[in-house]
C-alpha cells in the first residue's frame, strides 16, 4: 500500500471521521458543562487548569481524555473540594469520565479508521477465490538476492550431464523419476509414523504424544494451513432451485479466473511444476559438485554433516540429496535450545546490576563469577547451534543456506550480540561498557524464533506489514511538517522567559536574584542563594522552543507521543508578547493549535498504527476475507467446542438451597 493509497484509506471516508471528531468535541463540551458547575471558583487562581471559565474547564476535560497528567486535574479538583466535602463527587466524576473517554470514545476512533481498511462484503467471495487461485497455481521461481550473488552461476559446469536441447520449463517424466530416485524428502502428517518407520521400534504412547507436542510447538502443524479445494469449488447441483447462490458465486469466480488464465493448471500439473523445479535444482547441484558441499569440505555423504542434518531443519525448502531432520532428534534439540534461552533469562533476572554490585563488594572483583560462567555457557550452546546449522546446510552459497531464512538472520544478529556480551564479561570484570552489557537482552528474542506460534504472530504483525507501517510513519512525518512551519510562524521568539518570575521582561532580566529550591514550613524560601538572571527557553519538563524548524519539529514529535503536551500547552497559553514575561492563561486562544494537532496527530495517527497492525494480522490469517456467514459459522464451531457435559456429583446434594 503506497502513501497515497494509505491517505485515501484513512481520510477517504471523511464523513465518518468528521462525525467522530464532532462527537468527541460535543461529549467533551457536555462533560465540561457538568465540571464547571461542580468545581468552578473553588480551585485557586494562577494554575493552568483552574476551572474558572467554560473553555478552561473544556481544556481540563480534554486533558483527562488524553490521559496526559490527568491525575493532576483529579488531585487539584479533589483538594479544592475538601472544605466543601464534595471531593468524593468530583473524584467519581473525573474518574468516570476518564474511563468513558479513554476506554470507549478513543476506541471508537480505532473502529472508524479500521473500517476503511476492511474489504467490502460483496467482494469478499471473489477475493477468496482469487487468493485461492493465486496460492494454488505454479509459482514462477524468483531469484532472491542470494541467488543473484551466487558465483556458481558463472562457473563452468563440472561434470556435465547429457546435453539435450529442450525448453527449460518442459516437464519430463524422466526428470520426475530422476528426482524421485534421489529420495526426495516427503512430508508426513504424523511424527509417530516417521519414528516408527525409521526406528522400527514401538514406543510408548506418552513418548509419542510428547514428541508430537514438541513438533507442534517448534515447527507448528504442517497441515494447519491446508485448505481443500472442495471448500471453495463444489459440484454444481442438478436442481437449480436448490442451489446455494453463495456457492454458485464462488464457483463462477473460479470459472472466470480459469477462463482468463491461459496457463491454468490442475493438481497434476502443479506437481509436475514442483518436480521440474526440483529436477533443475538437482541438475545444478550435479553440474557443480562443490555447490552442495559446506565449507567445500563436507559432502552429503559425510557422517558429521548427516548427523547435523538430523538435528536441524533446512532453512528453505527440502534437502534434495541430504538427510531430512529427524522427528525425534530435532524436537529434542529444539527443547534443549529453549531450556537454554529460558535459563539465560532466569540468570539475568537474578544477576541484576544491583546484585552484581553487591556481589563484587562482598566477594571482591574477579573473573569467572557464576553468572559470567553461566552466560558464557548459554552463549556456547547457541554458538554450537549455529555451527550445526552451517555444517548441515551451509552459510551462504549452498542450496539450503543459513541466510535463506529470515529467522536464521535474526538468530545470527542475536548470537553476535550475546557473544559480544559474554566475551567482554569474561575478559573485563563487570563488562566492557553499558552498551555491551545491554546486548544480553537480545536473548529474549530467541523465544520468538524458537516457538512457531510466536514466529507466525511476529510475522503477521510486523514483518508482513512492515511497508504499511513505514508508510504510516512517513504519513505521520508529513503531517508534522506543516504544523512545524505553522508553529514556527506563531510561537518563534515569544516563548522565552526569565528565570526570575518577578521580572516583567527581557529588559529587567539582568543581574542576580535570591532563589531557593527548598521551602520552609510557611511556604517561604529557605536556604536562599544568589543566581544570575537568564532569559532562556522554558523548561517545564524538557527544554523546547519554536525558534527554529528543527526545534519546532522535535517538540511536535514529542506531542504526538502524548507526552509533555500539557506542559507545552501551558507555555503557549502564557505568551504575552516578544520580550515580555509570560503570564498564566494570558493567551488561551493559542491552545486551539495544540488541541487540533493533538486530535489529528495524537489520536488519529495513533489509531492509524493500531488499525494497520490489526489489518496486517487479519490479512495474514485470512479472517479479513471471511464473509459474515463464514464468521458466524466459525463462531458457532468455537462455541460447540467449548461445550462440556456437566459432571454429576458423587453424592446427591442434601442442601435446601442448591447452587
Amino acid at each position: 500500500m503506497t502513501s497515497s493509497a494509505l491517505q485515501l484509506a484513512v481520510f477517504g471516508n471523511m464523513y465518518g471521521l468528521a462525525n467522530m471528531s464532532l462527537f468527541l468535541i460535543e461529549i467533551n463540551l457536555l462533560a465540561a458543562l457538568f465540571a464547571v458547575q461542580l468545581v468552578s471558583g473553588d480551585v485557586k487562581q494562577g494554575e493552568l487548569i483552574d476551572f474558572g471559565t467554560l473553555y478552561n474547564t473544556f481544556l481540563a476535560i480534554y486533558q483527562v481524555f488524553s490521559s496526559e497528567n490527568w491525575t493532576d486535574v483529579l488531585y487539584n479538583a479533589a483538594v479544592a473540594e475538601v472544605p466543601l466535602r464534595q471531593s468524593a463527587v468530583v473524584v467519581l466524576f473525573i474518574a468516570g469520565w476518564m474511563f468513558f473517554a479513554n476506554y470507549i470514545v478513543l476506541q471508537m476512533f480505532i473502529a472508524v479508521i479500521n473500517e476503511n481498511f476492511d474489504v467490502a462484503e460483496e467482494s469478499k467471495r471473489s477475493r477468496q477465490a482469487s487468493h485461492y487461485w493465486a496460492s494454488h497455481r505454479p509459482q514462477q521461481a524468483r531469484a532472491a538476492w542470494v541467488r543473484r550473488l551466487n558465483p556458481y552461476r558463472w562457473f563452468k559446469a563440472q561434470p556435465k550431464a547429457i546435453e539435450v536441447e529442450l525448453p527449460s520449463n518442459l516437464v519430463l517424466p524422466m526428470q520426475k523419476a530422476l528426482v524421485q530416485d534421489y529420495s526426495l524428502p516427503k512430508r508426513d502428517n504424523s511424527v509417530v509414523d516417521q519414528s516408527t518407520r525409521r526406528g522400527g521400534t514401538t514406543r510408548s504412547y506418552s513418548a509419542k504424544s510428547t514428541l508430537r507436542r514438541l513438533q507442534r510447538l517448534f515447527a507448528g502443524d504442517i497441515t494447519a494451513g491446508d485448505v481443500p479445494l472442495t471448500t471453495l469449488r463444489k459440484v454444481r447441483p442438478d436442481s437449480v432451485a436448490s442451489a446455494d447462490p453463495i456457492d454458485e458465486e464462488t464457483e463462477r469466480h473460479l470459472e472466470v479466473l480459469a477462463a482468463l488464465n491461459n496457463d491454468a493448471v490442475d493438481v497434476e500439473e502443479l506437481n509436475d511444476a514442483l518436480y521440474e523445479r526440483r529436477a533443475q535444482k538437482a541438475d545444478f547441484i550435479r553440474d557443480h559438485p562443490t555447490y552442495d558441499k559446506t565449507f567445500w569440505i563436507f559432502s552429503q555423504k559425510n557422517w558429521l554433516r548427516r548427523t547435523c542434518q538430523k538435528l536441524v531443519a533446512p532453512a528453505s525448502g527440502d534437502r534434495i540429496f541430504g538427510t531430512p531432520h529427524s522427528p525425534i532428534a530435532h524436537p529434542i534439540f529444539q527443547l534443549v535450545l529453549l531450556l537454554t534461552v529460558i535459563g539465560g533469562i532466569v540468570v539475568e533476572s537474578i544477576a541484576t546490576p544491583l546484585y552484581r554490585r553487591d556481589f563484587y563488594a562482598q566477594h571482591g572483583s574477579f573473573r569467572g563469577t557464576w553468572f559470567d560462567i553461566a552466560e558464557g555457557s548459554f552463549a556456547l550452546v547457541l554458538l554450537l547451534e549455529f555451527v550445526i546449522k552451517v555444517i548441515a546446510d551451509g552459510f551462504l552459497f549452498t542450496p539450503n543456506a543459513y541466510v535463506r531464512s529470515i529467522w536464521n538472520v535474526l538468530d545470527f544478529f542475536i548470537l553476535v550480540g550475546i557473544l559480544v556480551n559474554a566475551i567482554t564479561g569474561l575478559i573485563f570484570i563487570g563488562g566492557l561498557s553499558r552498551i555491551t552489557r545491554s546486548l544480553k537482552a537480545l536473548r529474549a528474542l530467541r523465544l520468538i524464533t524458537l516457538i512457531d506460534k510466536m514466529r507466525s504472530t511476529f510475522e503477521s504483525l510486523i514483518i508482513s506489514g512492515m511497508l504499511r507501517i513505514l508508510d504510516a510513519a512517513l504519513l505521520a512525518i508529513l503531517y508534522m511538517i506543516p504544523y512545524a512551519v505553522w508553529g514556527l510562524n506563531i510561537f518563534a521568539g515569544v516563548t522565552n522567559e526569565c528565570n526570575d518570575g518577578d521580572m516583567s521582561g527581557i529588559s529587567d532580566c539582568i543581574g542576580e536574584y535570591n532563589t531557593s529550591i527548598v521551602n520552609d514550613a510557611n511556604g517561604d524560601n529557605a536556604f536562599t542563594f544568589l543566581a544570575p538572571r537568564v532569559w532562556e527557553n522554558p523548561v517545564p519538563s524538557t527544554t523546547f522552543s519554536f525558534d527554529t524548524f528543527r526545534q519546532s519539529l522535535l517538540i511536535l514529535f514529542e506531542i504526538v507521543s502524548l507526552e509533555g503536551w500539557i506542559d507545552v500547552l501551558g507555555v503557549a497559553t502564557s505568551v504575552t508578547g516578544p520580550g515580555l514575561q509570560p503570564q498564566t492563561n494570558a493567551s488561551l486562544g493559542n491552545s486551539i493549535f495544540f488541541l487540533i494537532y493533538n486530535l489529528m496527530g495524537g489520536v488519529v495517527i495513533f489509531t492509524l498504527f493500531v488499525s494497520i497492525i490489526i489489518g496486517n494480522f487479519t490479512s495474514k490469517t485470512g479472517s479479513a476475507l471471511l464473509t459474515q456467514p463464514q464468521r458466524e459459522w466459525i463462531d458457532l464451531q468455537k462455541l460447540i467446542k467449548r461445550q462440556r457435559p456437566s459432571k454429576r456429583p458423587k453424592r446427591r446434594p442434601a442442601w435446601r438451597i442448591r447452587p
